[in-house]
C-alpha cells in the first residue's frame, strides 16, 4: 500500500519538528548548563570579593582593637604613673609635714628653754618684737611659741636661727647657746644635719650676767643649763647640801662662811677667793656667785664693786661666763646702777 505524498510530507514535517524540538531542548540544556557554570563563576567571584571585604573588615577590626588595647594600656600606664606620682606626693607631703612638726617642736623648745631663765615679760617682749618683724605664721604668748599655718622648711629654719641670734643680741651671746644645746639634744639621730650645722654652738665668749630677782631661781636655772655642758663653780652662802639636792653633784661649790671646814672660805678673804676663782676659770667655764649681798655686808659695797669689776675683766679675758643674782631691793638705786654698768642685766 502506497503512502500518499502528503503523508510523507506530514511525517517529514513531524520528524523535522521533533528534531527541532530536540535541538531546542539540547540548546536550552546547553544554555542552562552554561548559565549554571557562569553563575557558579559569578558566585565564586562574589564570594571571593566578599571574602576580601570580610578580610579587610576583619583587619580593620583587628587594627581598631589593637589601637583600643594600646590606648587602654597607655591609659592604664598613665593612671599607674599618676598613682605613683600621687603616692610620692603624699609621701613627700607627709615627710614634709613630719619635718615641719619637728621644727614646730624646736621652736617651742627654744622658747621654753629660756622661760626658767628670763622673766615672762622679758622673754615675751624680745620674742614678740622679733615675730612681728617676720612673715612667718607664728603665734607668741607668755607661755609658748607656736608655729601656725603653711610655711616651707627653709623659711622656718631661717626664722629659728634668727630668733636664737636675737636672744644673743639682746641678752648676750651665750644665752642663745642654751637653745642650741637643747635643739642639738632634741634632733640627735634625726636627718637634719644641715640645720644643726647652721645652729652650731658658738665659741665661748667672756660675759657676766647680773640677774635681778628676789629669789635666785632664774640664776640657778641658767647655771643649771651649763652643768651638763662644761665645768661649773658655785660660790654661795646657802647650805651646799641643799644646793646639791636641787642641782646635782657635777659641779664645784665654795661655801662662804666664817666656819672653817673643807670647801669653805672666809667671805672677807677676797684675795684668796679671787685666786680660787682664777684657778678655776678657763674657756667656756661657768661661775655663779650667789652671795653678793652677803659679801657686801661682810666687806663693804666699794670693795665688792672693785672685786666684781676685776673679776669681770678676768671672765672676759678667759672667755668664761659669770652669773650673779642680786635682790634689787637690797641695794640703793645708785649701787644697783653701778653694778648694772659692769654686766649684762637680766631683769
Amino acid at each position: 500500500m502506497e503512502i500518499p505524498s502528503s503523508m510523507h510530507d506530514v511525517i517529514f514535517f513531524l520528524i523535522v519538528f521533533a528534531l527541532i524540538i530536540v535541538l531546542l531542548i539540547v540548546i536550552a540544556e546547553l544554555k542552562r548548563s552554561l548559565d549554571k557554570k557562569k553563575f557558579r563563576e559569578i558566585e565564586v567571584r562574589r564570594k571571593q570579593v566578599l571574602q576580601k571585604k570580610m578580610d579587610v573588615l576583619r583587619k580593620k577590626q583587628e587594627e581598631l582593637k589593637r589601637k583600643r588595647d594600646e590606648k587602654e594600656q597607655e591609659r592604664a600606664r598613665k593612671f599607674e604613673e599618676e598613682q605613683i606620682i600621687a603616692e610620692k606626693e603624699v609621701e613627700k607631703g607627709t615627710e614634709e609635714q613630719k619635718r615641719l612638726d619637728i621644727y614646730a617642736r624646736v621652736l617651742s623648745e627654744a622658747y621654753l628653754t629660756l622661760k626658767p631663765v628670763l622673766t615672762k615679760d622679758a622673754l615675751y617682749s624680745i620674742t614678740k618684737k622679733y615675730v612681728e618683724r617676720q612673715k612667718i605664721p607664728v603665734n607668741v604668748s607668755e607661755d609658748n611659741l607656736v608655729l601656725g599655718g603653711d610655711v616651707d622648711e627653709k623659711s622656718i629654719q631661717l626664722f629659728i636661727i634668727g630668733l636664737i641670734n636675737e636672744y644673743d643680741e639682746n641678752l648676750g651671746e651665750p644665752i642663745g647657746n642654751l637653745c642650741r644645746v637643747e635643739i642639738e639634744k632634741m634632733l640627735e639621730g634625726k636627718d637634719l644635719d644641715s640645720f644643726l650645722e647652721k645652729i652650731k654652738i658658738l665659741p665661748a665668749k667672756g660675759i657676766g650676767y647680773l640677774v635681778e630677782e628676789e629669789d635666785p631661781m632664774r640664776s640657778y636655772n641658767l647655771f643649771k643649763k651649763y652643768i651638763s655642758i662644761t665645768d661649773c663653780l658655785c660660790i654661795t652662802r646657802r647650805d651646799p647640801e641643799k644646793i646639791r639636792r636641787m642641782y646635782g653633784k657635777n659641779f664645784s661649790i665654795i661655801w662662804l662662811t666664817n666656819v672653817k671646814a673643807k670647801g669653805t672660805m672666809d667671805p672677807t678673804d677676797l684675795e684668796r677667793l679671787m685666786q680660787s676663782i682664777e684657778k678655776f676659770l678657763d674657756e667656756g667655764k661657768v661661775l655663779i656667785i650667789d652671795a653678793i649681798e652677803y659679801l657686801i655686808v661682810q666687806n663693804n659695797y666699794k670693795t665688792i664693786l672693785k672685786f666684781i669689776q676685776s673679776l669681770n675683766s678676768t671672765i672676759v679675758m678667759k672667755k668664761s661666763m659669770m652669773v650673779i643674782p642680786v635682790n634689787p631691793s637690797a641695794l640703793d638705786t645708785r649701787e644697783l646702777a653701778l653694778l648694772e654698768r659692769e654686766m649684762n642685766v637680766l631683769k
